[in-house]
């Protein structure tokens, strides 16, 4: 008959086999460093090379993580989606990210699996006019009231659903309010002028992370950008749908 008899590790023996854990890495880390000075030459280009491809790869990774990470912080990411043209002429194709404004709407009528959309125009720079003094403003966009339930925006200042409710509404971020008011002054309700039309400030949002495609400043109500009802698709504009 074999018995097995079990014995508890006690305490001194843990200490005991730390204290060698101890020693062993102490003696691999001399005979590194005999081994250093004996190949000083040697052993520089090895942590170097090391080193720059620790380097490299962290680089790389970094990169490559941003680039995947665009418009991620959207909390409806995996549902947005950008309309875009093909046009084909004489055999030869071309994509652009420009739709006819009346698709939107059009898409929301005949398509019930598409809950949001907006169109979303933007100016490369404006004149822009605030409290009588005149700046030259970039990234001006126009857009629809769905914009803000389609994209995560954090809206400081203002009520969500009334933002572009109007056709002179418009939203501005908060370095725009920071730049064009006071940290300390509610933007709310002040009025801004761009193109000769005068607009309302309907609401402050947060600025958008580096990551986000696009970085607007002002966001104007599609409505003031064609002053009329669309009822053809020969005027184009982008379009982002949410499906």
């Amino acid at each position: 008959m074999h018995l097995i008899k079990f014995c508890p590790i006690t305490n001194h023996q843990v200490v005991r086999n730390r204290h060698i854990l101890i020693k062993m890495l102490l003696n691999y880390l001399k005979i590194s460093i005999r081994h250093f000075y004996k190949n000083k030459l040697f052993s520089l280009i090895n942590i170097t090379g090391l080193s720059l491809g620790l380097a490299s790869f962290l680089f790389l990774f970094l990169i490559i993580f941003y680039q995947f990470s665009f418009d991620r912080f959207n909390k409806k990411a995996s549902r947005i989606y950008r309309m875009t043209t093909e046009t084909k002429i004489a055999g030869n194709s071309s994509k652009t990210a420009y739709t006819p404004a009346l698709l939107s709407s059009a898409l929301k009528k005949d398509f019930p699996e598409i809950s949001k959309a907006t169109r979303l125009s933007r100016v490369q720079s404006a004149e822009v006019v605030v409290h009588n003094e005149t700046f030259y403003a970039h990234n001006f966009y126009w857009a629809d009231p769905d914009l803000f339930h389609i994209f995560t925006f954090k809206i400081l200042r203002g009520n969500r659903s009334d933002l572009l409710s109007h056709p002179n509404s418009i939203v501005i971020s908060q370095k725009a309010a920071w730049r064009y008011f006071s940290k300390n002054e509610n933007p709310v309700d002040r009025r801004i002028k761009m193109g000769g039309k005068e607009f309302i400030v309907s609401g402050v949002f947060r600025d958008l992370p580096s990551n986000s495609h696009f970085h607007p400043r002002f966001i104007a109500s599609y409505q003031a950008l064609t002053g009329r009802t669309i009822t053809h698709y020969s005027q184009s504009d982008k379009v982002i749908n949410l499906n």
